[in-house]
């Protein structure tokens, strides 16, 4: 599936939260491998903040809370999993 369309699949409501995971996700694999983010997974990253649609200030505040949340804890593969079954629970699909 293309990434505009699996964003087109994404409830408006439930946008801002695939912003700040997707956002997490990038920066730990990042933190993970010792170096920033490579230039494949930026332009993949920045194409779904794109096909999201969100306004400017949804995007702001969903990577601020994303670094936020990478910031408060040591172990980011753990909170970004229980980031992950938050946003999963009780999703049939």
């Amino acid at each position: 599936m293309d990434l505009k369309t699996a964003a087109s699949a994404i409830p408006k409501n439930m946008r801002p939260l695939t912003l700040k995971l997707s956002y997490m996700v990038i920066a730990a694999c990042g933190e993970e491998r010792g170096f920033p983010v490579n230039p494949p997974e930026l332009y993949a990253f920045n194409a779904l903040v794109n096909h999201l649609e969100l306004t400017e200030d949804q995007r702001e505040l969903a990577v601020k809370a994303a670094k936020r949340d990478l910031k408060a804890t040591s172990n980011i593969w753990s909170r970004l999993r229980f980031r992950l079954t938050k946003a999963f629970e009780g999703d049939d699909s």
